[in-house]
């Protein structure tokens, strides 16, 4: 019986595969319209994105705290901000650190029924 069962779902779950295989599905396809990036030598990092149709963003930076060390002693740091809106229509933003310290987020949540809702959607990523 166990065997009817794992075998049933496998071919269900191939065929749902096969018909999903090359479509993509309106909320995964969050229409990009910026991007941007960039690394240098140094261990230098950036990039952000944004997009229009689910209001998702992202930007982050990184760097080396102390480039003249061995490689093994080097401390890599980040920093950055992510936001996007819940299925509940909360806007949600995470600004965060993470270095030798852990990974630090802050979150900053707001409902359009809050008189600081405006000010958040117009800038997420403010402290």
């Amino acid at each position: 019986m166990f065997r009817k069962i794992i075998f049933i779902t496998a071919v269900i779950t191939a065929r749902n595969w096969q018909l999903t295989a090359g479509r993509r599905l309106p909320d995964y396809d969050p229409n990009t319209i910026n991007t941007d990036s960039e690394s240098l030598q140094n261990g230098f990092y950036g990039y952000s994105y944004s997009s229009v149709l689910d209001g998702i963003s992202a930007h982050e930076s990184g760097y080396i705290k102390n480039p003249k060390a061995a490689k093994k002693d080097q401390i890599s740091a980040k920093k950055g901000c992510y936001s996007f809106s819940s299925p509940e229509g909360a806007f949600i933003s995470v600004l965060y650190v993470a270095d030798e310290r852990g990974y630090r987020p802050v979150t900053r949540i707001t409902y359009p029924s809050q008189a600081t809702h405006a000010q958040h959607l117009a800038q997420p990523c403010a402290s």
